[in-house]
């Protein structure tokens, strides 16, 4: 049974949003999506536990650009890596595309906890330095 904490959030999140994250949830049991507000920096919060691969980065390309859609002209969108446990490359690639649609609608996308081994990755793929990073205890 959910908590009034997550009963008050989905509540005055938008209903699309939710609706898409529990169908990425249903659909993906390897892979959890959670939504919040978040005030610093001013938007949304998208937490993803678990893995993104192959099977998966195109539901959450898609989960996550309903979010920028959602925050576009009122905040940003921050994603929190800190309980992702592994990313392929194409679940790298669903970041880059996430951040071309993000510059092109000019909302801020942040990252936000990413793990060692997960930074590793994006390195050496070569698109680490295109993100804005945040360490988990700075977003509020």
């Amino acid at each position: 049974m959910a908590s009034m904490d997550e009963i008050q959030v989905k509540v005055s999140l938008p209903k699309g949003l939710v609706a898409a994250i529990d169908s990425f949830n249903e659909s993906w049991p390897d892979t959890v999506i959670t939504a919040s507000h978040c005030s610093d920096p001013s938007g949304l919060r998208l937490k993803v536990d678990g893995i993104l691969d192959h099977q998966d980065s195109t539901a959450f390309l898609s989960v996550a650009s309903l979010a920028l859609r959602e925050v576009r002209g009122s905040g940003s969108l921050v994603i929190d890596l800190s309980s992702l446990n592994h990313i392929s490359s194409l679940g790298v690639a669903s970041f880059v595309r996430l951040l071309i649609e993000a510059r092109d609608i000019q909302v801020p996308l942040f990252l936000a906890g990413m793990a060692e081994n997960i930074r590793i990755i994006f390195e050496v793929l070569g698109f680490s330095s295109f993100f804005m990073y945040l360490a988990k205890e700075d977003v509020r």
